[in-house]
């Protein structure tokens, strides 16, 4: 008897874990307030990183695909470049699934995403990646 008691009751945590992998919720992306989220030239990020480490920015610039010219990638070899008038950095996280990284280099994008460094490498890991009309 509490063979089967085991055994019900085991049946009955395997299907609730079930039930509530397959209820279809998927994790949500991080809500952005965009309005809050400060505009930033990438060379004022790379000349005071101490003012945005952790925070979020974005930053307007063109694509560079894998050809960021700003050193190695910081985080995987995935990572890729953004580029504006006062410089260049790598994006991390969030793929630019849309963009080929040699053919859409010069694509007018902007990023959103937390600022980090490693090391002394300055990165964004990117949570919403928008491609801008012209190049």
């Amino acid at each position: 008897m509490d063979k089967l008691r085991i055994l019900i009751a085991g049946l009955i945590v395997g299907m609730a874990i079930a039930g509530s992998a397959c209820s279809g919720t998927q994790p949500r992306e991080k809500v952005i307030n965009e309005k809050k989220v400060p505009v930033v030239k990438i060379g004022s990020l790379k000349k005071n990183p101490s003012l945005y480490l952790g925070k979020m920015v974005t930053v307007k610039g063109e694509y560079r695909g894998w050809r960021a010219e700003c050193g190695p990638p910081p985080v995987t070899r995935s990572d890729w470049g953004i580029r504006d008038e006062t410089g260049t950095i790598y994006v991390t996280g969030k793929p630019a699934s849309h963009l080929d990284p040699y053919k859409d280099i010069g694509r007018k994008i902007t990023v959103t995403g937390t600022f980090h460094l490693k090391g002394k490498i300055p990165y964004i890991k990117a949570v919403k990646i928008e491609i801008r009309n012209g190049k």
